[in-house]
């Protein structure tokens, strides 16, 4: 066992916070969209959050995110490194916000955007490689019993990698391309955003063990 693997042997509740990081993943769109709808207030983004009443939980989360991908390790050096990425990228998102609409972008709303944009592609780094890395070495020394079992859940890393994929092109598309968020009524924008969060959630939960999907068996140790 390296310094990277396990980091549970830290003093952090890590299970805790990997519920919490799902949990922000899932709720932070639904949330801040109910704020706006209470307040009367239109969100085209869920980073528009930041022109609304739901501006603290927006800001709030991301720290929070930030924060913990700050501390997390993975199980080895390069995971380690991307995830603290992710988390200065989280923190850039939440202080640098995007321009509100109708604005020209400046430096601040670009800052945002890229920041944003390096937190959506490690997202699905985590669902494409990191994740499905660990399932395909599990296969390879479980034997027979419980591969089937690790093959479902890296069908499930793929699919919500994937997903990711396809939702941040919508956002480039619809945000720059288009400049327009609505394709069809609809508001394309903030729903890419959501179903990208929410497709790491999902694929948090599973590799986290916080839901179980295809059974598990005892832990496999992968050094």
């Amino acid at each position: 066992m390296n310094i990277y693997q396990k980091t549970q042997n830290i003093d952090i509740d890590y299970r805790a916070m990997r519920i919490i990081i799902g949990l922000i993943a899932f709720a932070l769109p639904i949330v801040v969209w109910l704020i706006s709808l209470a307040s009367a207030e239109e969100l085209t983004s869920i980073s528009g959050a930041y022109h609304t009443n739901g501006r603290d939980v927006f800001v709030g989360t991301l720290f929070v995110v930030g924060a913990y991908f700050v501390i997390y390790n993975g199980y080895n050096l390069l995971q380690a490194t991307v995830s603290k990425i992710a988390g200065v990228a989280a923190i850039m998102t939440a202080l640098f916000p995007t321009a509100p609409d109708g604005d020209s972008i400046n430096a601040i709303a670009f800052t945002h955007y890229a920041a944003a944009g390096t937190l959506f592609i490690i997202l699905s780094i985590f669902c494409l490689f990191f994740f499905r890395d660990r399932a395909n070495r599990k296969i390879i020394v479980a034997g027979p019993e419980s591969s089937g079992h690790e093959s479902g859940r890296r069908n499930v890393y793929i699919v919500c990698g994937v997903i990711i994929l396809l939702c941040i092109l919508v956002i480039v598309i619809t945000g720059f391309v288009l400049e327009s968020k609505f394709i069809g009524g609809i508001n394309a924008f903030y729903w890419a955003e959501a179903i990208a969060l929410g497709s790491f959630g999902f694929a948090w939960f599973v590799a986290g063990k916080i839901l179980v999907l295809f059974g598990y068996k005892e832990d496999i140790a992968l050094e």
